[in-house]
């Protein structure tokens, strides 16, 4: 009942708002444009470096979580200072194969 309120509100902001109007000044004429080969992999690289990033700060807060919580037990720092050390690792790893990656592939259409 309150979204059939509020529905045509929304509808007349868009079209009162000049939202529709700089959209068409914007080119966007609300058709969707086909991607090319290498915007669709540079999207899905852009997406697993974004994953990559998400899992490193998990693993980090849960190592850093375990670290605190250890109460001093060395089999327990010694266990989060391992998962610290292999998330920092894995981190530089991708950060050095997307660099690489990048490199050869500024290079590459050069050398024609």
């Amino acid at each position: 009942m309150v979204f059939n309120l509020i529905h045509p509100a929304l509808a007349d902001f868009t079209n009162s708002s000049g939202l529709g109007s700089a959209a068409g000044q914007a080119g966007y004429n609300g058709a969707a444009k086909a991607l090319s080969i290498d915007a669709i992999i540079g999207n899905v690289v852009l997406t697993g470096m974004g994953l990559v990033g998400v899992v490193f700060f998990v693993l980090m807060i849960y190592s850093g979580y375990l670290w605190l919580t250890s109460e001093g037990d060395d089999k327990k720092v010694k266990s989060s200072q391992k998962m610290l050390t292999a998330a920092v690792i894995g981190m530089i790893i991708v950060f050095s194969a997307y660099a690489v990656t990048s490199f050869v592939g500024n290079i590459l259409p050069t050398m024609r």
